[in-house]
């Protein structure tokens, strides 16, 4: 049997992976088989029973210099979707699991609102340090390098690079250049389509319908520049200082 071509999404956590990879599976009709080295399938994966096509669509956070060796198989394209670092701080605050000591206080006492708070802003501030310097001591392992060391390795080798605001704003463009990148050409309805399969509100209704929490998570806003409403002016200025020379992505 004719070994499948693998296409990677990349970015660092909380950049629309999950969504772009179910958008270029469904784009290319083929299997998304979740995360890139790993057994277990993604929750939110995609597999088309008796696909013949001749990709299949995978997802990683992994650095430049490990993914080749993250799997057996052999990686044949690699899509980096990049997204407002500030953005991922406010996304991530709210996905990733936070345990205090205090919890048990707070609940036994019924100060859930109180503990939600407190929560969001230790959460935010882990999310900071991550994305600008790396968290080693994060639980979540992926969030190990910063930010900007992440991108930038990637953008060293062929690589094609979609920026998350691009997609919201424009995705049938970006499903163009994507199409481009791999050579291949749909029509135009196909593309409208597989925006309207993978939409943040037909997502949205399908994973409250499956009651299943982390996928929930996964689609919760799908938006960007709200971090602009939850950061502090000093938080801003770490930003500006630290990310200031970014290859202009953004405004810092």
């Amino acid at each position: 049997m004719k070994q499948k071509k693998n296409i990677i999404v990349v970015g660092y956590p909380k950049s629309g992976t999950n969504w772009l990879s179910r958008l270029v599976a469904e784009l290319l009709q083929c299997n998304f088989l979740g995360d890139w080295g790993f057994e277990t399938v993604n929750a939110s994966s995609i597999k088309r029973e008796n696909s013949v096509s001749e990709f299949q669509v995978y997802k990683s956070h992994h650095i430049q210099n490990e993914i080749e060796n993250a799997s057996d198989k052999k990686v044949y394209k690699i899509i980096y979707i990049i997204r407002d670092p500030r953005d991922i701080v406010i996304s991530g605050a709210h996905f990733f699991n936070f345990s205090s000591p205090l919890g048990s206080f707070f609940k036994k006492f019924r100060l859930n609102n109180l503990l939600k708070d407190l929560s969001f802003e230790k959460k935010k501030k882990k999310m900071i340090r991550a994305i600008l310097y790396g968290n080693n001591k994060n639980k979540t392992f992926w969030l190990g390098v910063p930010w900007s060391l992440h991108y930038k390795d990637y953008l060293k080798k062929e690589v094609l690079f979609i920026k998350y605001e691009d997609l919201l704003k424009n995705p049938e463009n970006e499903l163009e250049s994507i199409l481009n990148y791999l050579d291949l050409k749909v029509n135009y309805q196909h593309i409208k389509e597989s925006i309207r399969n993978q939409s943040f509100q037909k997502r949205q209704k399908e994973v409250l319908q499956q009651e299943h929490k982390n996928l929930i998570k996964l689609v919760r806003k799908g938006s960007s520049g709200y971090w602009k409403n939850e950061f502090t002016e000093e938080e801003k200025k770490m930003f500006k200082l630290k990310l200031k020379d970014s290859n202009n992505l953004y405004n810092f």
